[in-house]
């Protein structure tokens, strides 16, 4: 049982895309597409989906009554360059919608890509919170994976391509218009994209449920969300044509972004920025080979929490002390990225010993989160990044 905290004084606001859910939502898009008065429309995503037949289908019934064209160059952690040339032809199309088919990083791109249109200048001049000025071009969010929830928030991560740095920009004018979750769009994912984007997913969610910084309404969201996943994940990865299993994962995936205005993340996603950028590996994949050590780290400092998220990924906990229940939270979250394929370490996909103080400074200087359920220091970081090596 949960221990009731006295309620804090607080101040919270809700993500204001419009969401549309279902099988086939992405067929209403030309409806969709009225409501935002368009005439041409720019399509973000990259090769993978298009050579899926995914932007094929989507543009089929569209026409002709929409001029369109597609930028999909979008990369894995897009850069800077990336944003530059979906501005240069969202500019030179005269587009007046962007509509992003494919994971956070065709997201990102698209709209980081419309604020560039509208305020000019690099993405390292936005980086940060709130100085976009100008509201972007609107943008239509529809997601392929289930994984970042970046079609409902307010931010967009940027690897700077001269630096591998990834640059976090935050501002409520970067939120999409509206949010298209059509499950039957995940089906043709590869396993590793599904296994990765879905540790994201389960991540955004737990290091939100185990902020201090979280309360009740967001505590909610977010152990719903974690039950959808734990009943599902692995049915999703080994079939992510199941389209139960993707509506869970999707819908789940999104709530747990719907947490960024009532909660903070824990110190693992800043974690995971520096190993993704300098070794090139998924965000997702490196989030999911931090979590169990995460946690690890923090499990004296939010017990229950964990001892209930334990139950709900199928140990038996009852018997156990508090502090026996969330180490088997812990071991839970490693036998699910075993199962999921997750390397068990940082070594696996190329990081060295030595990139430890690399890493280290990296997420110092971009700042260190303040909703980590335990206080945090330097060199309890450096300590993280070695266990997981």
């Amino acid at each position: 049982m949960m221990r009731m905290d006295i309620l804090k004084n607080l101040d919270f606001h809700f993500p204001s895309s419009e969401v549309f859910f279902g099988v086939d939502a992405a067929g209403n898009l030309g409806d969709l597409l009225r409501k935002l008065s368009a005439r041409r429309v720019l399509f973000v995503t990259d090769q993978g989906i298009v050579k899926a037949g995914i932007v094929d289908k989507i543009i089929q019934r569209l026409r002709p009554t929409y001029e369109y064209s597609i930028f999909d160059e979008v990369e894995e952690n897009p850069s800077d360059e990336c944003v530059d040339k979906c501005a240069i032809m969202g500019a030179e199309g005269r587009s007046d919608v962007l509509v992003a088919v494919g994971g956070g990083s065709s997201i990102d791109t698209a709209k980081m890509g419309g604020a560039l249109i509208t305020n000019k200048g690099t993405v390292r001049d936005y980086a940060g919170s709130d100085k976009i000025k100008v509201p972007p071009l609107p943008l239509v969010a529809i997601p392929t994976t289930a994984g970042t929830g970046s079609e409902i928030s307010p931010f967009a991560l940027i690897t700077e391509k001269a630096t591998d740095l990834k640059l976090m920009i935050a501002s409520r004018l970067l939120m999409p218009k509206i949010a298209v979750l059509d499950p039957t769009l995940l089906t043709s994912l590869p396993a590793n994209i599904a296994a990765n984007t879905s540790m994201d997913a389960f991540a955004h969610n737990l290091e939100y449920f185990i902020s201090k910084a979280a309360m009740p309404l967001s505590e909610a969201v977010n152990l719903h969300a974690i039950r959808m996943i734990a009943g599902h994940i692995r049915l999703f990865v080994s079939d992510p044509s199941n389209v139960e299993a993707a509506s869970h994962m999707i819908m789940a995936s999104m709530m747990g972004e719907i947490a960024f205005s009532l909660s903070r993340l824990t110190i693992g996603h800043p974690m995971a920025s520096p190993p993704s950028s300098h070794l090139h590996i998924p965000h997702g994949q490196a989030v999911a080979i931090l979590l169990p050590r995460v946690l690890k780290f923090n499990r004296m400092s939010c017990p229950e929490k964990l001892a209930h998220v334990a139950k709900l990924l199928g140990e038996r906990v009852d018997e156990l002390s508090l502090y026996e229940a969330a180490n088997k939270c812990v071991t839970a979250v490693e036998k699910l990225c075993c199962d999921l394929g997750i390397p068990k370490g940082f070594k696996e996909v190329g990081m060295k010993e030595e990139q430890i103080e690399i890493f280290t400074r990296d997420v110092i200087e971009a700042g260190v989160p303040g909703g980590n359920p335990r206080r945090v220091t330097e060199k309890d970081i450096a300590e993280i990044y070695r266990m997981s090596l």
